[in-house]
């Protein structure tokens, strides 16, 4: 009875580890931007509404990041871009030796691997430290170098949008208030280019 006990607590811990499959979606088109502002966030540029920008603030701590607040007085509904810290995740993947098994040197490599996962249960935890579990809903689009990993959660404040650029070990975060029609108006004015 304990075996068949430990049985089913390991296969609900496996449950609990699930990464979910990501859902392909179309890019959005890009259209006219008018009163935007051009940001450019390492290689990632961005034409940004007004209405999402009214202030841009760099805050002094932390990981490197660029805050567009909507109301300029205010951080509540502000959008966060950073670059995802890789050594958290990389290091539960070196210690069970996955980097080398699946070919992962950089958090995207790790990203693009949801495209077909390998049989490997372990992955779902280096995953699940990037916000990819089974309470997430995900989706994926694609457009030239760039790829988009969006995951909603039931709580809006796991919500994360994740890009990464081919032949590029960066990974970028965009977390914050990030409603359908705001996600969208990010993609159909971002692309991919080296600063000036």
């Amino acid at each position: 009875m304990r075996s068949l006990f430990g049985l089913v607590l390991f296969l609900m811990a496996g449950a609990a580890m699930a990464v979910p499959a990501p859902k392909h979606v179309s890019w959005p088109p890009r259209a006219p931007c008018t009163g935007c502002v051009l940001i450019q966030y390492d290689h990632i540029e961005m034409q940004i509404p007004a209405g999402l920008a009214r202030r841009i603030l760099v805050p002094d701590i932390g990981t490197p990041a660029l805050t567009l607040l909507p109301a300029p007085d205010s951080a509540a509904g502000g959008i966060h871009l950073l670059h995802e810290d890789p050594a958290p995740v990389l290091a539960v993947l070196e210690r069970d030796g996955l980097h080398r098994r699946h070919g992962i040197g950089n958090l995207p490599d790790l990203l693009r691997l949801l495209a077909h996962p390998p049989p490997d249960d372990r992955l779902a935890r280096a995953f699940a430290l990037l916000g990819f579990d089974d309470a997430a809903t995900v989706t994926v689009a694609r457009r030239g170098k760039l790829t988009a990993w969006r995951i909603v959660h039931p709580d809006p404040l796991n919500n994360v949008l994740y890009i990464a650029a081919d032949g590029h070990a960066r990974l970028y975060k965009i977390a914050g208030r990030l409603t359908d029609a705001t996600w969208q108006s990010l993609l159909a004015h971002m692309a991919f280019s080296p600063p000036p």
